[in-house]
Parts: C-alpha cells; structure tokens; sequence
C-alpha cells in the first residue's frame, strides 16, 4: 500500500477533493485498478461530511455522491462506445 496524497484542512473543500482525489481515482478504476479512500482524523475534523456532504446542496456533495454519479455517467459512455463491454461494480 502507498499513500499517494495527504489533503489537509486547507485543501478541504468538496471540489478540491473531488478534482484531486475523485476524478484520477475514478480513472484508474475505469482502467481495472482497485481504488480505495481512507478518511482518517481526529472526532469531528469533517471525514464524514468530506465523504457525504449535503445530499441538497450540489456545491455541499461530498466525494461519495460525486464518485457514484460520475462512475456511472462514465459507464454509459463507455457502453456507448462498445455495446459488448461489461462492467462489475461492487461495494465492499
């Protein structure tokens, strides 16, 4: 296992952590790579509302709506471009 990036406080917002980590995650899963997300920290620091956010506010979506709608934006395009082609999503 390696640690690719560290996001801080700083770097906390629901379109910087979609841009930095979602999207080239998102990529390498649509190439077969497994990808995973540990959001780790101290009580209260904003894991859950990192990984959530507000469902009623688009600018509020957390990293996990956002993966979730592009993932499977992403799988009709490429479903689009081969009829043929499968694809397996799980959540363990």
């Amino acid at each position: 296992m390696s640690v690719t990036q560290a996001l801080t406080l700083a770097s906390n917002t629901a379109t910087c952590i979609n841009v930095r980590l979602g999207q080239p995650l998102l990529d390498k899963c649509m190439e077969g790579f497994n990808g995973t997300v540990f959001a780790y920290g101290q009580t209260g620091s904003g894991k859950t509302f990192s990984m959530q956010g507000v469902q009623d506010h688009p600018d509020l979506k957390g990293l996990i709506p956002r993966f979730t709608v592009k993932l499977f934006e992403r799988v009709s395009e490429e479903k689009v471009k081969d009829e043929n082609k499968l694809f397996l999503v799980t959540c363990r």
